[in-house]
């Protein structure tokens, strides 16, 4: 007894406030559990002290102690002694009540290291010791037993899926590994399944879990769910390069063995999970957890599913870039139609959770679901094979479709208005979206007209609302800056291309897809702003309203530069291809009126600015539009530095070198071909019927040169 006084003694002085212990007593208490740790006690001292103390500290040290006097002289101990102890410990908080939660975990923990490492050796017995323990938990009406009943499972599971450093106690990497995959093939779908049975029978009875047990025990089998859902489960085939694991392991889908199809055979567990969602979506605690489920079951792949019917590779044919097109590549493809199949569990599965997310969140997205609900989309539609959308009742896909860009619309401004604060809460969310729309837009074509229609209208409402975030009336509904929010030249904060560098190159992309919508709508702001411009008395004008004029324009440049910016395969020169498919197919048709010499029409931009192509004869393509634009604008920029030189401090010097930033880009775009391609036959074809390999560089070089000198002087 005088033992455990000292030990009581050292465990007090440990817990006791700073006040009232000197800093060599507490330092001592601390020593002496270190040396208690490393086996100064028995088991069975542990055990008979235990059984003693009332001091809930003591018994949270002497469980550390335990285990690892166990571990380290485990060849000394037999399979009975072994299975009595972990029994002992798990049962501990069940006949010991009202224990502190630190105390009853580390019960829980120091049984779970036990069942580990005796996996390998007795499996069997000590799962089904397990499974036992835990069948009498669940079974019982008592829900403080139910939470111990996940408590455990979810610290196994841990235990299994980790890997211990400690040298000392002679545990391999192979032991690790064969543990895991012995857990993951006999236990863990049967635990996953005694959770989903223990909530499912409290959701029945308790339907709005009122009480705090009842949301605790639901707050604890979220937290297996989502341990399980993220579980890494061993390859199926062990000679995989090491990187090639690496990079599954990262992926972090959802993908668990043929043994698991029972589970996911009916898709009932979607809909346990989106009513139980419903439930508790209100609780931000318990409704983050949730959303981690919903996440990985949206990425749930491999052979749990079964096949997966067809799947589309889309890929660029090398050829005539006439001719060129998207091909799709499809294995398994049978000659029966489509709409004739029974679908298969894999498309039912994502079927039924693209129908049950589209039920549960088409009304309403709380502000804490925002972010999570994006990535499910995301996985949803990135872990999938495009061709199982394909697949879809034209119902289900076009709601699929309105869904995704209704809550890109949605989100939108509030994202940019945020992060032009600096404050990135949705930016995350919004990407997810636009990851999304990339490949819709790109396999748009696969699908029957009628969605395509759908998705090329929603996606000029896409870059109209981004344009709107951006632009101050009338052409969007930028909010107008207070005293403390005008931009300020002098302050040291990131350029807009690095902070929306992400956004921007999305909204490019998407440009490329709605050329016709997006040329004319920077064209009219662009003609517009640069009139207003024109007719401002630079001497007088108020400094506000020139910065907000300033900030319009900044953005304009921006978007225009990420949408010809994008990498090309195409002959001519370094225009998007399809831009360049764009124009073209208008040469061809006689749409887009043809030049032999540039120079006229940009010398014309250059004299008599701002250039309205309204007033112009003919229709201009869209390269040629966009390029008469900027140059205006650089003519009148020049305009300004001379007269207001040398007091330039009104012409903002983000704005020349965003202007820079975009002439560059220009000058790229319309670099003609390297002499190798004007020698291939297909470009020679192609050239016949297009007029950019005539673009006179060095002309457009002289204009870059003498009109940019003053610009980088004023900026130095």
């Amino acid at each position: 007894m005088e033992d455990i006084s000292k030990l009581e003694l050292a465990a007090h002085l440990i817990m006791a406030p700073p006040s009232q212990v000197s800093f060599q007593d507490r330092k001592d208490a601390e020593a002496f559990f270190m040396r208690l740790r490393e086996g100064a006690l028995s088991v069975d001292s542990c055990r008979q002290i235990l059984e003693t103390t009332q001091n809930h500290f003591l018994m949270f040290e002497l469980a550390r102690s335990l285990v690892a006097r166990m571990l380290k002289e485990w060849t000394k101990f037999n399979q009975e002694d072994i299975r009595n102890i972990a029994l002992y410990l798990l049962n501990f908080p069940v006949v010991h009540q009202d224990l502190p939660n630190f105390v009853s975990t580390e019960m829980f923990h120091s049984a779970a290291m036990i069942i580990k490492r005796n996996s390998l050796v007795a499996h069997e017995n000590t799962f089904a010791d397990l499974l036992s323990i835990l069948e009498t938990f669940f079974n019982n009406e008592n829900q403080k037993l139910q939470s111990f009943g996940l408590q455990i499972i979810e610290l196994v599971a841990t235990e299994f899926s980790t890997i211990w450093r400690s040298s000392n106690i002679s545990i391999t990497w192979d032991f690790h590994l064969n543990a895991k995959k012995q857990f993951e093939d006999v236990l863990l779908k049967q635990l996953m399944q005694l959770s989903l049975r223990t909530l499912s029978n409290l959701l029945s009875t308790s339907p709005d879990l009122n009480s705090i047990i009842e949301q605790q025990i639901c707050d604890k089998f979220l937290r297996v769910a989502s341990l399980i859902f993220c579980w890494n489960f061993s390859p199926k085939y062990l000679y995989l390069h090491f990187k090639v694991i690496i990079s599954a392991l990262r992926s972090n889908t959802f993908r668990p063995p043929e043994s698991w199809h029972e589970l996911f055979k009916d898709t009932s567990i979607i809909t346990f999970f989106m009513q139980m969602h419903s439930r508790i979506r209100f609780n931000e605690r318990l409704c983050e957890n949730s959303m981690v489920c919903l996440t990985q079951l949206a990425s749930l792949i491999g052979d749990a599913l079964g096949p997966s019917g067809p799947i589309a590779v889309v890929m660029p044919l090398v050829g005539n870039l006439g001719e060129r097109r998207l091909a799709t590549v499809m294995g398994g493809i049978s000659d029966e139609p489509v709409s004739s199949r029974k679908p298969i569990l894999h498309d039912l599965y994502v079927q039924t959770f693209v129908s049950q997310m589209i039920d549960l969140f088409s009304d309403m997205v709380l502000d804490h679901e925002m972010v999570s609900l994006s990535l499910v989309i995301y996985k949803l539609f990135t872990c999938h094979p495009i061709l199982i959308f394909e697949r879809f009742p034209d119902e289900l896909l076009h709601r699929f479709v309105d869904f995704v860009a209704k809550n890109i619309l949605k989100l939108t401004q509030p994202t940019i208005f945020l992060a032009m604060k600096n404050d990135q809460t949705y930016s995350s969310a919004l990407g997810n979206l636009f990851q999304v729309w990339r490949p819709l837009l790109r396999s748009a074509h696969i699908f029957k007209e009628n969605i395509s229609v759908l998705i090329e209208s929603h996606n000029v409402a896409i870059i109209e609302t981004f344009i709107k975030s951006v632009l101050s009336p009338p052409f969007g509904n930028r909010e107008k800056p207070t005293s403390g929010e005008i931009y300020d030249e002098n302050e040291d904060e990131e350029d807009d291309r690095i902070v929306f560098m992400d956004i921007l190159c999305d909204i490019g992309f998407f440009c490329l897809y709605s050329i016709d919508y997006f040329v004319d709508f920077v064209t009219r702001a662009i003609v517009q702003r640069l009139v207003e411009l024109t007719s401002l008395n630079l001497q007088t004008v108020d400094s506000k309203q020139l910065e907000i004029w300033q900030e319009d324009f900044h953005w304009i440049l921006l978007i225009i530069g990420h949408f010809i910016r994008h990498n090309s395969y195409s002959y001519i020169g370094n225009i998007p291809e399809e831009l360049a498919l764009k124009c073209l197919k208008g040469y061809q048709s006689g749409e887009f009126t043809k030049f032999d010499d540039f120079s006229p029409l940009f010398q014309n931009c250059i004299d008599n600015p701002p250039f309205n192509p309204a007033n112009y004869p003919g229709r201009l393509d869209p390269v040629t539009l966009i390029s008469t634009q900027i140059l205006s604008w650089f003519s009148l920029e020049h305009q300004m530095l001379i007269k207001l030189d040398p007091n330039a401090s009104l012409l903002s010097p983000t704005l020349c070198q965003t202007s820079l930033w975009q002439f560059s880009l220009l000058m790229i775009v319309l670099t003609p071909p390297s002499s190798p391609l004007e020698e291939d036959s297909s470009f020679a074809k192609e050239g016949e019927e297009d007029n950019w390999g005539k673009i006179n560089q060095e002309y457009l070089l002289n204009i870059y040169l003498q009109f940019h000198q003053k610009v980088l002087y004023q900026l130095k």
